[in-house]
């Protein structure tokens, strides 16, 4: 797009989300894709968690067994792990808003369609747990280019020094999501049955495309943008940007494979957190009230995650070395949560049970102010792609956790076996990110 300014002289313009680059964000454009992006992870956690609260009054009606619900639970994972790297090639290709739009439209419609499809098939040769697995996986293949698709938009448009307090507050909506999701869904399956969630759920996110395309992406595309620098319009800048990712080199930094592993282990017990947590006061304190486990600690991690995204980003803005920062975040979150699983494990009474699980949860938050932000850190013109990577290596550890899980229960029937697992995974990634992690660019 071509202009002339008050000079007279020709200017070029860049749009955003069509062309390689992208002019940082303005306050009002920064607030309102926080805005968006924060909304969408609040959606996309509302349909991920309907599943884990209803497989109880599934399991009942369906006569699923331990081994069933578990492979059910962890099939999400199976489509989630396939489509993390081919999400954050495609947004730093394409742009992570449009791919955004249509996997969210791919999950929101086949969320709606779940019970339906269940009950149509019900009757047929195929089983409702067959059933059921597939369209798990084809929603976790969809969500699986999802926060891929978030660390490359934020990599592009935000400075290093805006970004920490930016994704925290983004990444609040998955416990935002999840809150809702315990409250709402509780009283929709105590109520109505478990069909009614999906509904619920998946409505949230279609609403959410609608707001996205005709209010944020109609009006971002017509706002005029800043035009390009001089240093970013020669000819080995443009090509740079669609070059491939130097994988070789990345793979032989230490710091590379420090946050993965610390990111596979955050993610192994988040997702056994997020997956078993319902079941496990379900079984050990079947006449508590389901809104307070399902609400409790995703409401404190909605706060820890906004205050450790602040923090963070003040050390930063104070002269901390970013390094500094990912490592003490990463390494208090994980030493913190390996703490709280161990008492969760030998606690007897409903309160103290919460509690401790609570703040294990509430202490995930400042994962987003740790390893989520890093790969913007090591590879900030390959961020979407690394970091789907990254995303993709936790989650085959996170269904394999979840399966696994159900493996000790249905063996053992001991809950402490799963949290003091759990704990040791947590205490090796705080570890090893803590000696080898880094917060400079490694390519």
């Amino acid at each position: 797009m071509v202009s002339k300014d008050n000079t007279g002289q020709s200017k070029s313009f860049l749009i955003t989300e069509t062309k390689p680059y992208i002019k940082h964000w303005v306050r009002s454009e920064k607030i309102l894709w926080m805005g968006a992006l924060c909304w969408s992870c609040m959606a996309l956690y509302m349909v991920r968690m309907a599943m884990p609260l209803t497989i109880a009054a599934a399991v009942k009606e369906f006569q699923w067994t331990r081994t069933q619900s578990g492979a059910i639970l962890s099939s999400f994972f199976w489509g989630y792990t396939l489509t993390q790297v081919l999400g954050g090639y495609l947004s730093d290709r394409f742009g992570g808003a449009i791919v955004l739009l249509y996997s969210t439209i791919g999950w929101s419609l086949l969320t709606f369609w779940t019970p339906k499809l269940i009950s149509f098939f019900r009757g047929s040769g195929l089983t409702t747990h067959s059933v059921m697995v597939f369209t798990r996986v084809l929603i976790g293949a969809f969500q699986g280019v999802h926060f891929p698709s978030v660390s490359s938009i934020t990599s592009r448009h935000l400075p290093e020094k805006e970004r920490t307090f930016f994704f925290s507050i983004v990444g609040s909506g998955c416990n935002l999501g999840t809150l809702a999701t315990g409250y709402i869904g509780s009283l929709l399956l105590e109520g109505y049955g478990w069909t009614l969630v999906f509904y619920f759920t998946s409505t949230v996110g279609i609403t959410w495309v609608i707001f996205l395309h005709y209010y944020v992406l109609r009006r971002h595309l017509n706002v005029p943008v800043i035009g390009i620098p001089d240093n970013l319009k020669s000819d080995s800048v443009l090509r740079s940007h669609k070059a491939t990712v130097p994988w070789v080199k990345l793979m032989k930094q230490p710091a590379f494979w420090a946050m993965m592993i610390g990111h596979i282990c955050e993610t192994y017990s988040w997702h056994i957190l997020l997956s078993w947590l319902p079941t496990y006061f379900q079984e050990t304190y079947p006449t508590a009230k389901a809104w307070v486990y399902n609400v409790l600690p995703w409401l404190v991690c909605v706060l820890a995650n906004v205050v450790g995204g602040y923090v963070a980003e003040w050390c930063i803005c104070k002269g901390f070395s970013v390094t500094c920062v990912r490592k003490s975040v990463h390494m208090s979150s994980q030493f913190l949560k390996a703490g709280f699983l161990i008492l969760a494990g030998s606690m007897q009474s409903f309160t103290a049970s919460v509690l401790c699980l609570t703040f294990a949860v509430a202490v995930s938050g400042f994962h987003s102010s740790g390893i989520m932000s890093n790969p913007q850190d090591v590879a900030p013109r390959h961020a979407g792609a690394v970091f789907g990577l990254m995303n993709m290596a936790g989650s085959i550890l996170g269904f394999v956790g979840v399966y696994f899980s159900s493996y000790i229960l249905a063996t053992t029937n001991n809950w402490a076996t799963v949290f003091n697992v759990t704990a040791t995974v947590n205490v090796i990634g705080g570890l090893l990110f803590g000696c080898y992690g880094s917060g400079q660019a490694l390519i």
